[in-house]
């Protein structure tokens, strides 16, 4: 077998975890829901544990976070966790 071949699965291995690790998402989850916001702040899911359904809406975007300032709304950019500490911005 030729040094080369082996090098290959490595690559692939290196893609895939800088990826996921790319995607990650911050989950907050408690007995009865769990919650999964992107790290760009927009609501993935929230979802009721005893009856299953996720309330989350699909037809548009919807964030975490919402300001008002001057009649103009400013959606959360940014979501990740310090520790226990959700961080916004």
């Amino acid at each position: 077998m030729k040094k080369g071949f082996v090098f290959i699965p490595y690559v692939l291995l290196l893609v895939l975890f800088t990826a996921c690790g790319r995607f990650q998402s911050n989950v907050l989850e408690t007995e009865t829901f769990t919650y999964i916001i992107a790290k760009d702040g927009k609501n993935l899911q929230f979802i009721d544990k005893s009856s299953g359904i996720d309330y989350c809406r699909l037809d548009k975007d919807s964030y975490c976070a919402q300001v008002f300032l001057n009649d103009t709304e400013y959606n959360a950019t940014k979501a990740s966790f310090d520790g226990n500490l959700l961080n916004l911005e």
